[in-house]
């Protein structure tokens, strides 16, 4: 009895100790955030050993230099290299839009989560690859200061920040420079840039926990949007010049009627 007590103490020892960091590194990033914190806790998947990705992350690391942008590459996950690991995640493989590229993705972004979560990150920013900012050095900082001093401000709610959204070169960019509520009718596409709260991951990784990721990134964020599990805010920034995408963040090779894939086709039927 005396042994079983002292794992349950030990045990509530440490729920506390951990539970305090938690909460110190929230309270203290509210009060004091800049740019170097939200880079400091991004992740970047990548295929490391995919020859095409490396080729293409060479061309977004030279554009990264001179920024000055700082990256953590996450080992990301290929559809059909690490098969085996992903049908171990808690994501259903169906015909056609979760198989290939998107399957592969989905099992790396829910790593990149759950890599973040148990390692305390106060937040997270996670990025593809291709990624790479869509407007001057200088007006990416000063757009992404802005950023820092919203978001602190809502560090502790269950918020998403798309920081990029596809508009097919359609849709309207209001070039506001605010995160703004989405279309209630309307999906956000796009997962390259995205920005994550602590209690956000917490509440994304209990419901995948519980139900599996059923549906591309994007798709799947806005469905928990709409049960509440989180709460979706897109930065309402200006139009990239591929003309694909508002806000932040443009993607290597994708335009409005093409775009270059280093795995192939996402979906394969």
């Amino acid at each position: 009895m005396k042994k079983i007590f002292l794992i349950i103490v030990l045990s509530l020892l440490a729920s506390l100790y951990f539970y305090k960091i938690d909460t110190f590194e929230n309270i203290n990033y509210a009060n004091n955030l800049d740019i170097k914190d939200l880079f400091k806790h991004s992740l970047t998947v990548h295929l490391i050993n995919h020859e095409e990705s490396k080729k293409r992350f060479q061309k977004i690391k030279k554009i990264y230099k001179q920024y000055g942008i700082p990256y953590n590459l996450f080992p990301a996950l290929h559809w059909k290299d690490n098969e085996h690991e992903l049908y171990k995640l808690p994501i259903t493989r169906s015909k056609p839009k979760m198989w290939g590229g998107t399957w592969g993705l989905s099992g790396s972004f829910y790593k990149c989560l759950k890599f973040a979560y148990e390692r305390n990150y106060p937040f997270l920013l996670f990025l593809e690859d291709d990624a790479f900012p869509s407007m001057t050095k200088k007006y990416f900082f000063f757009s992404f200061t802005k950023i820092a001093e919203l978001f602190k401000k809502n560090i502790d709610t269950n918020n998403v920040y798309f920081l990029s959204f596809t508009r097919y070169c359609s849709q309207y960019c209001g070039e506001t420079n605010q995160f703004i509520n989405p279309v209630s009718d309307k999906k956000i596409n796009g997962a390259h840039s995205i920005l994550f709260t602590r209690k956000s991951i917490k509440n994304i990784l209990d419901y995948i926990h519980k139900y599996k990721i059923d549906e591309p990134i994007d798709n799947y964020l806005n469905k928990l949007h709409k049960k509440h599990i989180i709460n979706i805010k897109i930065w309402d920034g200006k139009i990239s010049k591929s003309g694909m995408f508002c806000g932040m963040y443009d993607q290597l090779d994708t335009f409005c009627h093409s775009r270059k894939s280093v795995i192939g086709k996402h979906y394969h039927y």
